[in-house]
């Protein structure tokens, strides 16, 4: 048995699913082949729509701006079949803690910064 439910959201979810992932893998390379975000901010682990890099402390916040930035370009910018730039406007929310899953502070896809309660 089916549940048509189920196969409608999968097949109505597949190619937003398809074009975001496609949309994060070309940001990624549009990273990896800019020296100034690679240079501040190593690739680490990928996981759907997520990226984990690793950073020097006092930079953060600037790479984090610098990550943003050219994120949102990408969807912006990407040049289609037809010659035309993709015109997406995405949202881009950049977390950063000690470790992967603890964040401390938020980049929100507003552009402001903002640290997260801590319970001391």
């Amino acid at each position: 048995h089916y549940d048509i439910d189920a196969v409608i959201r999968v097949g109505n979810n597949f190619g937003i699913q398809s074009g975001g992932h496609d949309l994060h893998s070309l940001a990624h390379i549009y990273h990896e082949n800019t020296e100034s975000l690679i240079s501040r901010a190593q690739p680490g682990l990928e996981m759907h729509d997520n990226l984990m890099m690793e950073t020097h402390e006092k930079d953060i916040e600037q790479t984090a701006f610098m990550i943003k930035q050219g994120w949102e370009s990408v969807a912006r910018n990407t040049i289609l079949a037809d010659g035309s730039p993709l015109g997406w406007e995405i949202p881009v929310e950049i977390k950063w803690g000690p470790s992967f899953g603890e964040s401390t502070h938020t980049l929100t896809t507003g552009g402001k910064i903002v640290k997260e309660n801590s319970n001391d």
